[in-house]
């Protein structure tokens, strides 16, 4: 589990309670105990606290401050990562359990990870009632939550039709539409760290590009037409490989080169919807193929530098990538990697460099 500074926990072996003040190496955190006692502790020994549970700090120590009525409602979370590239507006459904650690209902948020404003209109329906119609503007890099929704409604497909369009001082764009059918196995593949939010979610990006504008489109069709010749002579050099001669771009090289994603989710519902019946055996080959095969092209394309993202679980992933990656680094087929804290991936991903920039 993923934590951020102020994130109140609890220790899981000795129930003791605290808040995150900073964040360490290796998926390690400090913790403010209630005695302001300060606590180095892993990731895997802590449990995010009821959010109805508060705290304030007096003279360098944590006083629960008690709430006369507890609460019963899931309060939006506080967002506690940077939106660090645009996202656009997706969709986020928060599960809540119940303590058989079943999936009681979904809280469903609408967020704006891009740094335009938005004006919306959203319905999610099923056959028979009309779950939430909703219509307002979502800030920049805000969310709002939108509905509680019972886990059962997923067996009707319920559908979702929404409207969005950019507000701005330079007036408001045309509408962008999008229609989808939440069917229960493509929603559970689609399990990650809701953006904005800094929780666990399924998620779905109804408007990727939303705030691409004309400008940045219109760049990308004349680098296209100006650079994307059949053959362009140009020295390549990439400090991977050491080159006997010239290299020169073809048109497939500059396409690639330009659409080569930067991030690699290995977790293996994003690769292959076929595993149920693995073993763990065959879904680390499967992973680690996908992994080879993808910094191989990295490399080749000399892409200044990727992130794998292998989430934290066993470590058995991450322990295999980075043997991978070691044996690169002393070929001199990488510069370096790391698996520092990153406000986007959190702990779960490998940061590599495979150019100097």
């Amino acid at each position: 589990m993923l934590f951020g500074k102020g994130n109140k926990v609890r220790f899981i072996h000795t129930g003791e309670e605290g808040v995150i003040i900073s964040l360490m190496d290796n998926n390690m955190y400090q913790v403010l105990t209630l005695d302001g006692v300060t606590i180095p502790a892993f990731a895997g020994d802590l449990e995010r606290i009821r959010p109805e549970e508060n705290y304030s700090t007096v003279k360098g120590k944590l006083i629960r401050i008690q709430k006369k009525t507890p609460r019963t409602d899931i309060p939006l979370p506080n967002i506690q990562y940077e939106l660090l590239k645009s996202e656009g507006i997706l969709l986020g459904f928060v599960p809540v359990k119940r303590d058989d650690g079943s999936t009681q209902r979904y809280v469903v948020y609408l967020i704006n990870a891009t740094r335009l404003d938005a004006l919306f209109d959203i319905k999610i329906t099923t056959k028979d009632k009309t779950i939430i119609k909703k219509n307002g503007v979502l800030a920049a890099s805000q969310v709002t939550r939108l509905v509680d929704m019972l886990a059962d409604t997923l067996s009707d497909n319920p559908k979702v039709e929404a409207s969005c369009r950019e507000s701005s001082t330079a007036g408001l764009s045309d509408w962008k539409t999008k229609s989808l059918r939440l069917k229960p196995k493509q929603f559970f593949s689609r399990h990650r760290t809701a953006p904005l939010l800094g929780v666990s979610a399924f998620v779905y990006n109804i408007f990727e590009d939303f705030d691409k504008t004309e400008k940045e489109e219109s760049l990308k069709s004349y680098t296209k037409k100006k650079l994307a010749q059949k053959e362009v002579d140009q020295p390549y050099e990439n400090p991977a490989t050491v080159y006997s001669d010239v290299k020169k771009w073809t048109l497939d090289d500059i396409q690639s080169f330009a659409e080569f994603p930067t991030d690699l989710d290995l977790h293996i519902e994003n690769l292959t919807e076929d595993y149920a019946s693995w073993d763990n055996a065959r879904i680390l080959n499967f992973q680690m193929t996908n992994f080879e095969n993808y910094i191989d092209k990295a490399v080749l394309l000399g892409i200044p530098r990727v992130f794998v993202i292998h989430g934290i679980g066993k470590g058995v992933l991450k322990n295999n990538i980075n043997t991978i990656l070691s044996r690169l680094k002393r070929e001199g087929s990488i510069q370096s990697f790391s698996n520092d804290f990153h406000p986007k991936y959190g702990n779960g991903a490998t940061e590599v460099v495979i150019l100097s920039t």
